[in-house]
């Protein structure tokens, strides 16, 4: 039975962290459990009751789990290198059994807690304890991706993919919204701080990407992206304004000439056969009668055409009129 002087002892025990009694032990386990504290299980006789069940202070088990983790991390810190390797790997045995010998409602529950466990973590964490994780999750990530083989890599890039195909079937339209807009801002921030070479390096890399695209297209997708493109550029052009068009036609004139000036005699020598080509498709498919195939297309754009009629010429002397001498002449000639 306990004497009077049981909360002194409780001070004792849970003050200093020294090995407990089993007893004492496992009323404390029961303190945390209440079908455990409910019922008697440690009285050994009807007339015989060590008061096991009976409630001890209020901070009892706050400080024993303080002393216990004291405790532990005295242990582990001075563990031998042997020691602790030998103390994960049994960890891990445990661990793999445990979870190979779960239920899919244990699965379930066990991952629903981690999850609300790291999220009230990640909610409650400081900045700096942030970026010291996020630093570490970096150097840990950097260490895995350099020592993972050819088949580890083509097997985590597959599931990545996958994941991400049935998170992009399963959002919603806000969601999917929201997704996007974020990317937009990321990459115009992206954008706006490259340098010069890595926007070049970007560009260079985006046209090879788009060759790679378009050189391996079926028939399909490329009449589809066609079609795509076309009513794409229908509805920008049926929506812009005046001033819009008037500084497209003026880029798109500038564009032109700069390229006209910078071609080589190989480029300009296509450019031509593509412009007969075209006429010569354009002609089988009309009734009418076709201009000459051999019609010479000027280098550069010529000059504006005047508005204004080109001046008369100049009076020759076929076509000054006759003096009135000559006309009486004439007519007595011909009356005489």
């Amino acid at each position: 039975m306990f004497t009077p002087s049981a909360k002194d002892l409780w001070k004792t025990y849970n003050q200093f962290p020294q090995p407990t009694p089993l007893l004492t032990r496992i009323k404390q386990d029961c303190y945390e459990y209440p079908e455990c504290s409910q019922q008697d299980f440690f009285a050994h006789q009807p007339g015989e009751n060590n008061n096991l069940n009976a409630a001890g202070p209020p901070d009892s088990v706050a400080a024993r789990r303080e002393a216990n983790r004291l405790q532990q991390r005295r242990r582990l810190a001075n563990e031998s290198p042997e020691k602790r390797a030998a103390r994960l790997e049994a960890q891990r045995i445990q661990q793999h059994l445990r979870l190979a010998s779960e239920s899919p409602e244990q699965r379930a529950s066990r991952l629903q807690a981690l999850r609300e466990r790291q999220r009230y973590r990640l909610a409650h964490e400081t900045p700096n304890q942030r970026a010291s994780r996020l630093t570490a999750l970096r150097e840990r990530q950097r260490i895995r991706l350099a020592s993972e083989t050819p088949d580890q890599r083509a097997k985590r890039l597959e599931a990545l993919r996958e994941r991400q195909r049935f998170r992009l079937a399963n959002e919603t339209p806000e969601e999917r919204a929201k997704r996007l807009e974020a990317l937009r801002i990321r990459q115009r921030q992206r954008i706006a701080n490259e340098s010069a070479e890595q926007r070049a390096m970007r560009l260079a890399d985006l046209r090879h990407r788009q060759r790679i695209r378009l050189a391996n297209e079926s028939p399909e997708k490329r009449a589809s992206r066609l079609e795509a493109l076309r009513l794409r550029q229908q509805q920008r052009l049926a929506s812009e304004s005046p001033e819009q068009r008037a500084a497209r036609l003026m880029a798109a004139r500038i564009r032109q000439q700069q390229r006209l000036a910078n071609e080589s005699k190989e480029e300009r020598a296509a450019r031509f056969a593509g412009i007969k080509r075209r006429r010569r498709m354009s002609c089988s498919t009309q009734s009418s009668a076709c201009p000459s195939l051999s019609v010479y297309v000027p280098r550069k754009p010529l000059p504006p055409l005047l508005r204004s009629p080109p001046p008369a010429p100049p009076p020759t002397p076929f076509h000054t009129p006759p003096s009135p001498n000559h006309a009486a002449k004439q007519a007595f000639r011909r009356t005489g």
